[in-house]
């Protein structure tokens, strides 16, 4: 069965002990709660780690402008790009805004860890870090379900399941 955005949710409103909800839309303090949410948590959580389902590679052709000093070119990150994950350590680069600066010339081949909005997509590792770490967002407006300090091991937990799974990539 394909994961689903209100899956996560109610999975991540199941670990603070709250009710389910029907829809993101739903008018209660818990559907408010999550929809705030989104999309920042989703992109922090794949941006905090390399997850293999969320690696792409791209070859980038150089940007018009020319970096004013310290770099010989610039190429303009993929618009899904929420950050570079180069194989090696060997990148000699810099990313400023929504450009990559280098002295490597052009083409240049990026590897970097994607936008992935289509749940149905998403590894169910980190579907689970993901409900995790919605559940320690929204328990600050929810606070009397459940202890801050039980929700951060989850996730702890959760991330160390991903690792030993494979479902990360470790750099």
């Amino acid at each position: 069965m394909a994961t689903t955005l209100l899956a996560v949710c109610n999975r991540a409103l199941g670990k603070i002990g709250a009710p389910r909800i029907n829809a993101l839309t739903d008018d209660t303090p818990f559907a408010l709660a999550l929809a705030a949410c989104f999309p920042a948590v989703p992109d922090w959580v794949l941006r905090a780690y390399r997850w293999r389902f969320a690696l792409k590679r791209a070859v980038l052709a150089e940007a018009d402008a020319v970096p004013a000093f310290g770099y010989g070119w610039s190429f303009t990150l993929p618009g899904d790009c929420l950050a570079t994950a180069p194989e090696a350590d060997t990148a000699d680069w810099a990313v400023e805004g929504r450009s990559l600066l280098t002295n490597e010339t052009p083409p240049l081949r990026l590897r970097y860890i994607a936008q992935m909005p289509d749940a149905s997509l998403w590894d169910p590792a980190f579907a689970e870090v993901l409900a995790c770490r919605i559940a320690l967002e929204v328990q600050p407006e929810l606070a009397h379900l459940r202890s801050e300090a039980s929700l951060q091991a989850a996730y702890k937990q959760a991330v160390s399941l991903a690792i030993r799974s494979g479902a990360i990539e470790l750099s």
